[in-house]
């Protein structure tokens, strides 16, 4: 019991530091997501630009944070 234990220690300690970065994708997915349903109420063409218009909003203020804060 104490081995598997051990492994599933070992395992998490892997796992852990990845799934604390911050994924600038899913801040873009998210932008969009939300852009192209507040846009959906004036139609799918306006959900559509809206949805792009956000995504490429939120792009430049993920790529601006990445290259200020970079080591």
């Amino acid at each position: 019991m104490g081995r598997l234990l051990g492994r599933v220690l070992r395992l998490r300690d892997r796992f852990v530091p990845r799934a604390r970065e911050d994924d600038q994708l899913n801040s873009i997915a998210a932008g969009a997501a939300t852009g192209g349903l507040f846009g959906m109420r004036r139609g799918a063409s306006a959900a559509a630009i809206s949805s792009l218009l956000v995504a490429t909003l939120v792009a430049g203020f993920a790529g601006s944070y990445w290259f200020t804060n970079r080591t």
